[in-house]
């Protein structure tokens, strides 16, 4: 089986859409897939390369077994 390549910055736009900002509430926590892409949105953030802003809020959510920070991604004008 192989392994798709998925950057993180295009995963997060890709959730975004035409939404000018989504939280962790948003993403999808249905398998591992989507736990470990919640993970690398967060260790591969370069708030000077990016075209999001990442900011972590208070609190953390909780899907399926998984639970991650409570955080807010809001596209850069």
């Amino acid at each position: 089986m192989a392994v798709k390549a998925v950057p993180a910055e295009g995963y997060v736009m890709g959730l975004m859409g035409d939404k000018e900002f989504i939280t962790s509430e948003d993403l999808p926590l249905n398998n591992d897939f989507d736990y470990v892409m919640s993970i690398l949105i967060a260790a591969e953030y370069d708030h000077k390369k990016s075209r999001y802003r990442l900011d972590f809020l208070d609190g953390s959510v909780s899907k399926n077994g998984y639970t991650i920070p409570l955080l807010k991604f809001t596209k850069k004008s």
